[in-house]
């Protein structure tokens, strides 16, 4: 499933390319995607309208129109976005194509899970999702008197369980969390309010580090996962313990071993992570 680094990349391809873009024409191949309005409505509300802005909001990317309404994507397991030259020719589970002067921007969506919504840009946060997610370990407001209040709400459950929970910090996924607790040298069965003030330090530290790493490399690909040209990303070039079960540790060339954590598999040392 895309994580933070996985939508940021897309969200910032579309971004970069997009924003001044009239949507000239809306192609609608496969509607499953669309939740709470029929294909019909939603092609008239939008056609015509240029892109003011596009960000991303939690694990969403956000489409902000000219007239003042907002598409917001969640793109779940398989859900992305293709950018391409006009006319691209349609490939199998395409769902739907935005089409503008310059650009055919195409939903695939392997799985079918995605969601596309409209609303009015005036009321994207009152939606229930924004309303409860997580700090975004990205923004300003990732603060460490922030992410001590997180803890403290996340303190008798194990570091691991803590890092996937989307309404404390947003967008850690589970690779993503394997790997945030083999750089701060944390075993992830640990409870949070274990850690001692030096501990809670290099695991603020590491959440921000790996995080934006994965950014730089444009996130991970394993298996569906493209970025907004069709391309794989490549921090799974740079995972250390993820997927490296009886690997030798980078550090201590002991063995990596594989935990089962809320049905989540979990990777570390157990030499270098105490």
């Amino acid at each position: 499933m895309p994580e933070l680094p996985e939508v940021e990349t897309v969200s910032k391809d579309l971004s970069e390319h997009l924003i001044g873009e009239t949507i000239s024409d809306i192609g609608i191949i496969d509607a499953r995607n669309l939740r709470g309005i029929s294909p019909a409505n939603f092609v008239q509300q939008i056609r015509g309208t240029k892109i003011s802005n596009i960000y991303r909001k939690g694990k969403t990317i956000i489409w902000n129109l000219t007239n003042n309404l907002s598409i917001i994507i969640h793109l779940r397991m398989t859900g992305k976005f293709i950018l391409t030259n006009n006319n691209a020719e349609l490939t199998k589970h395409d769902m739907i194509v935005f089409k503008t002067k310059k650009w055919d921007i195409t939903f695939n969506d392997v799985r079918k899970f995605a969601t596309i919504n409209l609303t009015s840009t005036n009321a994207i946060e009152d939606l229930n999702y924004f309303k409860n997610i997580g700090i975004d370990p990205t923004k300003s407001e990732f603060t460490f008197d922030n992410f001590k209040y997180m803890l403290k709400k996340g303190a008798k459950k194990s570091l691991k369980a803590f890092l996937l929970e989307q309404d404390k910090i947003v967008g850690i996924g589970n690779i993503y969390a394997s790997e945030i607790l083999f750089d701060s040298k944390i075993n992830p069965e640990r409870l949070g309010y274990s850690l001692s003030k030096n501990e809670e330090i290099e695991l603020f530290s590491s959440i921000k580090k790996i995080i934006l790493q994965a950014i730089m490399m444009r996130g991970t690909t394993f298996s569906d996962y493209r970025d907004g040209f069709n391309k794989k990303g490549e921090f799974q070039n740079q995972l250390k313990v993820y997927n490296k079960l009886n690997e030798n540790c980078i550090i201590c060339k002991d063995t990596i071993n594989k935990i089962k954590q809320n049905g989540r598999s979990t990777y570390y040392c157990q030499t270098c992570q105490k």
